[in-house]
Parts: structure tokens; sequence; C-alpha cells
């Protein structure tokens, strides 16, 4: 199960750096402005809405996994975004604004993990998780807040981690999961 949303993840990236490099709108645009929209009112309820998904699923199953899975990969997740975005001083970490701290995507990470969370416990709904993910990340680029890179790097942080997590559960059997 994990492999599978592991492939699905990929290839909504690649979707998204596809549409970063070729799909970029004028500013004050209507897309411009929908990018804002996403990049920022959504993003934060796209996130409050996972957190509190996970936790009506574990109250629910009477289990305690699915809030120990989410807060292991969020802690994990927000203390290498940290470290890379604190200690890294090169110029991939450079935003297109000019400020340090683009290096990986904050944004990118977090939505794309979450997706990755909510496709084990509502499996059906992937494509509206990732879609959600993928409008967050694409409006980083299109607001000009971070570069191509730096979304790549966040959706393969935020996905990769929280496969490692899922992954280790499932091998031990610990992980339940909606088939």
């Amino acid at each position: 199960m994990p492999l599978l949303i592991l492939q699905r993840a990929t290839a909504v990236a690649a979707l998204v750096m596809v549409s970063a490099f070729l799909v970029l709108f004028p500013d004050n645009s209507l897309p411009d402005r929908f990018a804002h929209f996403f990049s920022d009112g959504f993003n934060e309820g796209f996130q409050i809405l996972a957190h509190l998904l996970i936790f009506f699923t574990a109250w629910r199953w009477r289990s305690w996994q699915p809030v120990l899975l989410d807060v292991g990969v969020t802690l994990t997740l927000n203390s290498g975004l940290q470290l890379a975005k604190n200690f890294l001083i090169a110029e991939i970490a450079v935003r297109p604004s000019g400020g340090y701290g683009g290096f990986p995507s904050g944004h990118s990470a977090a939505t794309f993990s979450l997706a990755f969370l909510l496709s084990l416990y509502y499996p059906r709904l992937w494509w509206a998780w990732y879609t959600a993910a993928a409008l967050v990340t694409w409006s980083r680029v299109q607001t000009n807040a971070h570069t191509e890179v730096q979304i790549a790097a966040g959706m393969a942080l935020g996905t990769l981690i929280a496969y490692g997590f899922a992954q280790k559960l499932w091998r031990e059997r610990r992980l339940q999961v909606r088939e």
C-alpha cells in the first residue's frame, strides 16, 4: 500500500514540476491571484483539515497509531526543514525574492507529506489530497516564493519522510490502513 501511494506522489510531483516550468502567469492576473490564495489561506486550511482528519481517524478507530504516525512525520519533517533552512547558506537556498531560507520549500514538504498520510487513511480520495498539495506547491513558484528546485526538494523530502515512516510500520505490521 505505501508503495502505491509513493508512485502516485511521484506522478503528481512530476506534473507539478512540468507546470512550474511551463505555466507561469503575469502578476495580478486572475490565476496569479488564485496562486496567492493557494499559497496562503488554502495551505493553512488544508494542513489544519489534514491533521484534524487524522485525529478523527484515530478517535474513530480507537487507536493512537494514526496520531503517532502524523506526529512522527511532522516533527521529523519540521526538524529537517529548519536545519536546512537555517544552516544552508548556498545559491540553492536563495529565494527568488533574494532572501535565504528557501531550500527546501516547507509548504511543498508539508502538503505532500500530509497528502501521503491522508492517502493511507482515505485512499479513495487520494486524488483530492494530491490536487490540494499540487496547487499549494505550484503556487509557491507562481508567487515568486520559491524556485523549481526548492519545490522539488520539498515534495521529495515530504513524501520520502512520510513513506519511510509508513513503510517501517507496514513492515512491522503495525500500520492500520484502509484497503
